[in-house]
């Protein structure tokens, strides 16, 4: 049962990488852009 709560704690953390793709692709410049993918980057080191 311990490792079901891994594979949730990846599956949400993949859906908030998603949406920080998700945040990049919608920003024309600055801020929202690099923080989309600065957080996507974070969350694909968070799951490995």
């Amino acid at each position: 049962m311990n490792h079901v709560g891994n594979w949730v704690m990846g599956g949400v953390t993949a859906l908030l990488a998603v949406g920080g793709l998700f945040v990049a692709a919608t920003a024309a410049e600055g801020v929202p852009y690099y923080g989309g993918l600065l957080f996507f980057v974070f969350a694909v080191l968070l799951v490995f």
